[in-house]
């Protein structure tokens, strides 16, 4: 697979069975047939928070809600 880095990296698959695991590698070669990268790295729940509430609850939400909606940061 292909990472948003551009470096190949291997990515690991589980499922409860053969037939679940083959489905998932399945979609992943479909993924990187399409040329779609797989993030190779994990992110941060504060910058996720950070990233969903610009975008979806921005979008969605009216101003008193986003408001009211706060992001604890643990590095402060």
């Amino acid at each position: 697979m292909i990472t948003t880095s551009g470096v190949p990296k291997r990515v690991a698959v589980y499922g409860k069975t053969r037939d679940g695991i083959r489905e998932k590698i399945t979609a992943l070669e479909v993924q990187d047939n399409q040329g779609i990268p797989t993030p190779d790295t994990n992110v941060k729940m504060a910058d996720y928070l950070a990233y969903w509430l610009a975008t979806v609850v921005k979008s969605t939400a009216d101003r008193r809600r986003i408001r009211g909606t706060r992001v604890w940061n643990a590095s402060t």
